[in-house]
């Protein structure tokens, strides 16, 4: 219930890109009005569909009795925590727009501190409720209360950047079609790719038995982790600053970041899929065992998509940034057509070889032909970005050479050892692309320093 409250309709996205136009406008004569023009609009926007949200709870109430078997003597607890749990949902929504007013000041980590505060906070008071109550209200008790105090520190701040109001007069038709538009895209963009990215379990299930789930499961754990996880965290990051330099027209400054950012992606991409490809079985055998490794071909292929995603999610923000997300959007509709196309073909014949084949050829030929297309066209792509690629992938092979020589000479059998065997390759990676730079710049700021590493990397 509580991700359904979450998934804002890309609103929220697209929120906090209006009010970067908005402050970097040049036309606006009062800004401060239009700011609060546009949270109002963004208010009541999100209270309509905390209200949609509250309806469903209700409707689904009744099924979810049936569908959990609660008992008679468990109704009221249950009750309970149905209805707190869905309030602190639906309030989520309209309290969040204050999260956009940080966002689009580039107080980026400010709002990811409060975030990360707060579920804090929400877990601690959930061990301490639950373990004097000894009842699982107080877990809803906890997400109410982390919810608020979100809502409450969010406000403080972004008072301190801006004079916020709320009000119904301020609501704008203009800047609801404005919102709903580029969200409306991001969204069937997100759900598209929702939809082709976790459907496999579905078709190994239907098509090869619910017992293989669990070895695909272990098996792309990692290629979750590094692919998708880890790699999905870089446009978040980028994308206000993006968004305000696409706005101001300063063009060379994101070519240079985008050339920064494929060096940085591309060096991580090598060194996370060369672990992968020596060391995910030892990975999975260490984690659940042996048995549950779906083998070498399914391997290889996750390999593929821990480069592919790495690069693909890693440079996304500049697509969001730019607003092109009608294309986007298409492409990913595509996508998920030939996803599910060439899995319900390749299914029957290959196993779950063939659904990540199918997930490699139409993740490649729909978004990854576009991403190329669309950064061709805004001239990222150069020979100059080719040559440092190749350098990248030369000074690579060390650290390559480095999980070649564990995964031939040793035997690892312990979580200790493989954690050495990243460290090793971590240093060897640090001493061939930054040790001269550490060395010219050893007294300087770990800051400093690391900036530098991105700028030679």
């Amino acid at each position: 219930m509580t991700w359904i409250a979450v998934s804002d309709m890309g609103i929220g996205m697209a929120l906090s890109r209006s009010l970067i136009r908005i402050n970097t406008s040049n036309q606006i004569v009062n800004i401060a009005h239009e700011r609060n023009r546009l949270l109002s609009t963004s208010f009541f926007i999100f209270l309509s569909g905390s209200f949609i949200f509250l309806l469903l709870s209700l409707f689904f109430y009744p099924l979810s009795i049936k569908l959990f078997s609660i008992q008679n003597k468990n109704m009221f607890d249950y009750t309970l925590t149905y209805f707190i749990t869905s309030a602190a949902g639906a309030v989520s929504l309209p309290l969040s727009i204050y999260g956009g007013v940080l966002e689009s000041f580039q107080k980026i980590a400010l709002n990811r501190n409060i975030s990360t505060f707060t579920n804090v906070i929400n877990i601690l008071m959930s061990i301490i409720l639950v373990f004097i109550f000894k009842n699982i209200v107080a877990l809803a008790l906890a997400l109410l209360f982390s919810v608020l105090l979100r809502y409450v520190v969010s406000l403080f701040f972004a008072n301190k950047l801006i004079e916020t109001k709320i009000s119904f007069n301020l609501y704008s038709r203009k800047y609801t079609k404005d919102l709903f538009s580029y969200g409306g895209y991001f969204q069937i963009g997100k759900i598209a790719n929702t939809v082709a990215t976790n459907t496999d379990n579905i078709f190994i299930s239907t098509y090869i038995g619910a017992a293989i789930v669990p070895s695909y499961t272990f098996t792309s754990k990692l290629y979750q982790i590094f692919g998708i996880v880890i790699a999905s965290k870089i446009p978040t990051t980028l994308f206000s600053g993006v968004s305000q330099l696409v706005d101001e027209k300063r063009f060379e400054k994101i070519d240079n970041i985008f050339q920064s950012i494929m060096r940085i992606l591309f060096r991580i991409a090598l060194f996370t899929a060369s672990f992968a490809f020596f060391f995910n079985s030892t990975f999975v055998e260490l984690w659940v065992g042996k048995s549950n490794y779906a083998g070498n071909n399914v391997n290889i292929i996750l390999v593929y998509l821990i480069l592919f995603e790495t690069i693909f999610r890693g440079t996304s923000a500049l697509i969001y940034a730019y607003g092109d997300l009608r294309n986007w959007a298409f492409v990913t509709i595509l996508e998920t057509i030939l996803n599910i196309t060439l899995s319900l073909l390749f299914v029957k014949s290959w196993g779950i070889v063939g659904l990540l084949v199918a997930t490699a050829i139409s993740r490649t030929l729909t978004s990854g032909v576009y991403i190329v297309i669309f950064f061709w066209k805004k001239r990222f792509l150069t020979i100059q970005l080719l040559h440092k690629i190749l350098i990248i992938l030369f000074k690579s092979i060390p650290t390559i050479l480095v999980f070649f020589v564990f995964f031939i000479y040793t035997l690892i059998n312990s979580w200790s050892q493989l954690l050495i065997v990243v460290l090793v390759g971590f240093v060897m990676n640090i001493l061939i692309f930054d040790f001269s730079i550490i060395s010219k710049n050893r007294n300087q700021k770990i800051s400093i320093i690391l900036l530098e590493i991105i700028k030679n990397t």
